[in-house]
């Protein structure tokens, strides 16, 4: 999408609002090799606001089927075509062909029928929105923050969107994307770094933004947990496979192989050290007031502690009158890719005796002693 797009993107008219189907008919057909992918079969439910929800059946080159959902958000550009962008990080370009079809335009993923068509099977009732801000909340991984973001998403009634690369520590934001939720009436959740380029990006377009952390030796616990389950799910949710292959740095070939007390011996050794030096440079980012941008810090304790509160302080930080947020909305811990048990100090149970002493000397730093982490 070209910035002159994005600058004239509107939200997505009632046009599109409604269940569609995908008309893509299996034909037997053989596929080139074991990892093409031939699109058959699906749904899109876009709502009034602009947020998607898809499901994608797939057939590969060696005749299994499998079916991936997706969540996202539907911009209308100003050549008059939708922009549907998805939370895993590709995106397609549907035209109206009439009041009953959509036709894709375009795909960021290669598959390999001819086209593919929208029906539409239900409309939607058009819906009362109330113009609010773009909400930026920049978070550690393993934090809570999808279980957040989506709560305010839903709250709010507002769709979610991402505006980054999604590459852990080192993600870099993607402007045409930042432009979108600048115009409001949408929510992001991401884990991008404190780096100059990005605060610029972000302070260019947005006022206030929320970076959310947690214990990072809780995180990197739920870290460790986490790639076990992208692991076990990599043959059925091929979005995992995308998961796994963005881990920086890669893993060693034979790690999942390893008893779970030497893969956290290793994310002890890589990954919470990043942990470290992404909440140093944001902890620097909110103290100086970098650029103007008001950065809010959150704790994923204080949320366990106290989350309607949160919520509202949240609220309160990007402007947004608590009455406009619908607290019976509430997200289901799903036990999903992203939800696990949500425990504030487990690790002190898994942790070694070692392995507490060595997490101590890497915490020692400004945030570490900032949040109570260094004792």
């Amino acid at each position: 999408m070209s910035l002159n797009d994005a600058q004239t993107s509107t939200a997505p008219s009632l046009e599109i609002a409604g269940t569609w189907v995908v008309q893509n008919p299996d034909c037997g057909e053989n596929l080139p090799n074991a990892d093409s992918r031939l699109l058959t079969g699906g749904g899109f439910t876009i709502s009034p606001n602009g947020q998607v929800a898809a499901t994608a059946v797939h057939r590969d080159g060696t005749g299994n089927v499998y079916e991936s959902t997706y969540r996202g958000i539907a911009v209308l550009r100003s050549n008059g075509v939708y922009l549907l962008e998805y939370d895993d990080g590709h995106s397609e370009v549907f035209a109206v062909t009439d009041t009953q079809t959509l036709t894709r335009q375009s795909t960021s993923r290669p598959t390999l029928e001819a086209a593919c068509v929208l029906n539409l099977i239900i409309v939607s009732a058009p819906a009362v929105t109330v113009q609010l801000p773009g909400i930026f909340l920049n978070t550690m991984p393993k934090s809570g923050s999808i279980y957040i973001s989506r709560w305010l998403g839903m709250g709010l009634s507002i769709p979610e969107m991402k505006i980054a690369v999604c590459l852990f520590p080192d993600d870099l934001i993607i402007r045409n994307k930042l432009n979108v939720l600048a115009q409001g009436n949408a929510i992001c959740q991401q884990h991008v770094p404190a780096k100059d380029i990005n605060l610029r990006f972000i302070a260019n377009r947005l006022s206030h933004m929320a970076v959310h952390v947690r214990d990072p030796r809780q995180a990197t616990l739920s870290w460790t947990h986490h790639l076990d389950k992208f692991n076990d799910l990599r043959d059925s949710q091929p979005d995992c496979v995308l998961g796994l292959e963005s881990v920086n740095p890669a893993l060693p070939d034979d790690y999942f192989s390893w008893e779970f007390a030497q893969k956290l011996d290793h994310q002890i050794d890589t990954h919470l050290p990043q942990l470290l030096e992404w909440t140093d440079g944001w902890l620097a980012a909110s103290l100086s007031n970098a650029y103007d941008l008001d950065i809010m810090m959150t704790t994923f304790e204080d949320f366990v502690a106290e989350p309607n509160a949160f919520i509202r302080a949240l609220l309160d930080h990007f402007q947004i009158d608590p009455g406009a947020f619908d607290w019976s909305k509430v997200p289901q811990k799903d036990g999903g890719q992203h939800f696990r048990r949500g425990l504030k100090n487990e690790w002190c149970e898994v942790f070694t005796p070692q392995q507490i002493e060595k997490a101590a000397e890497i915490v020692n730093t400004p945030a570490g002693r900032h949040f109570g982490w260094s004792v």
